[in-house]
């Protein structure tokens, strides 16, 4: 038999091998996401948000990560800043408790304030561990996207028509929110949890690991606060609760 034949019989069961051999390892394209499209993190969980930028001129001081540590419904978080310096807040009892760093006191914010528009930048979790992400939806799911190796559902708010053959569903037309820039979120088509939110420039990356602590504790200096804070807010309903009146005997 010709030896230049059986070179190329060789070299041709080698590469249909290897063809076989990458369509077994290829994941199965995931159905389409249902709600909810984002998970919580489990109970007792913790994550940190590293923060890019594409802006040639950013701010002065911008934010560069941050850790999140969550203990069922109290959370903690660390921002960390380009120029050295970290912030701590702490989300417990309805309230959120912020030291920042060129600051001496401790601000107090209730829920009810959370709302105000001089709060809106706040990241409060009440009934998402990420509020960043609650405009995901069916009106904003893009198809599948790969994201540093993860299958991910992609979401898009101002998402163009697309024949994608990589996508798992049609890209539809999305109006921007609120006159904000473009945004784009990757979510684990696994896990659910966010593995990556562009919104208009910042780019966040997301990595979960197990919670370091199963217990919330306050530093000294925030359970202060938070007594202060407490005292503070009884005070009103002290003196607006009407007189006891005992029975008297008939």
């Amino acid at each position: 038999m010709n030896k230049f034949y059986l070179l190329g019989l060789a070299a041709f069961s080698s590469w249909l091998a290897c063809c076989t051999h990458a369509v077994a390892q290829q994941e199965p394209t995931p159905p389409p996401p249902q709600p909810p499209y984002v998970n919580n993190a489990p109970a007792y969980a913790a994550w940190n948000i590293a923060f890019s930028t594409k802006q040639t001129n950013p701010a002065p001081r911008t934010l560069k990560a941050v850790r999140v540590n969550k203990m069922n419904k109290d959370f903690q978080e660390i921002k960390y800043w380009s120029d050295g310096s970290t912030s701590e807040q702490w989300q417990v009892q309805g309230v959120i408790l912020i030291k920042e760093p060129y600051s001496p006191g401790i601000y107090v914010i209730s829920s009810e304030e959370i709302l105000l528009p001089s709060n809106r930048d706040l990241c409060y979790r009440s009934s998402s561990d990420f509020p960043e992400l609650n405009w995901l939806s069916a009106n904003t799911y893009a198809g599948v996207k790969n994201f540093q190796g993860k299958t991910c559902y992609w979401f898009q708010t101002d998402a163009k028509s697309s024949t994608d053959s990589t996508s798992a569903a049609p890209i539809r037309n999305t109006p921007i929110a609120d006159g904000k820039p473009s945004q784009q979120a990757w979510v684990d088509a696994k896990t659910l949890l966010p593995v990556a939110f562009d919104e208009g420039g910042m780019l966040r990356v997301y990595s979960f690991e197990s919670a370091t602590s199963q217990q919330a504790e306050l530093p000294p200096h925030f359970a202060e606060a938070l007594k202060d804070y407490q005292k503070q807010a009884m005070e009103p309903l002290r003196h607006a609760m009407p007189p006891l009146r005992h029975a008297m005997p008939q």
